[in-house]
């Protein structure tokens, strides 16, 4: 993890610590991380909730604060915008929104059970997506009991 955060440091990336109760960066990472904010992590909704928040306004993150899906009503959407798509949680039944991601991204049954279970959330399981085939795939797995975001405009 050090090696990752320094990466992240030298290449000016934005670093959004979330630290779990009862956790404390080792001193090697306080030089990285001592005077950041801290998010506490609570529970999956609220922590990716604050995380988004951590990022810089206008960033790739931005657009999905606040924003359901078709929310501004009033911008033509661009047939040629791509969204990326964010899972919270998989909810009670992993198994059939794991039949539902591999539908929708053609992955194999192991590496898309990896994606939802090695990674914090929020889980980006879309990405590039034609907003309306990311808004059917936000409500086809919301549909099997995941929590998820609004699609968010895709940023190269």
């Amino acid at each position: 993890m050090l090696q990752e955060i320094q990466l992240a440091s030298t290449a000016r990336k934005t670093i959004a610590p979330v630290i779990v109760s009862g956790c404390a960066p080792g001193a090697d990472l306080r030089y990285f991380l001592g005077v950041r904010h801290q998010i506490p992590w609570s529970s999956a909704s609220t922590t990716a909730t604050d995380l988004l928040r951590s990022f810089p306004a206008g960033s790739a993150w931005a657009p999905s604060l606040g924003q359901s899906v078709g929310a501004d009503a009033t911008a033509a959407p661009n047939a040629s915008e791509r969204f990326d798509v964010f899972m919270i949680a998989h909810g009670p039944s992993k198994i059939n929104v794991i039949k539902v991601l591999r539908e929708y991204t053609g992955g194999g049954l192991v590496e898309t059970k990896m994606m939802i279970e090695s990674n914090l959330p929020p889980i980006r399981v879309g990405n590039g997506m034609l907003r309306s085939r990311a808004e059917a795939m936000v409500k086809d797995l919301s549909a099997q009991g995941a929590t998820m975001m609004p699609p968010a405009l895709h940023k190269s």
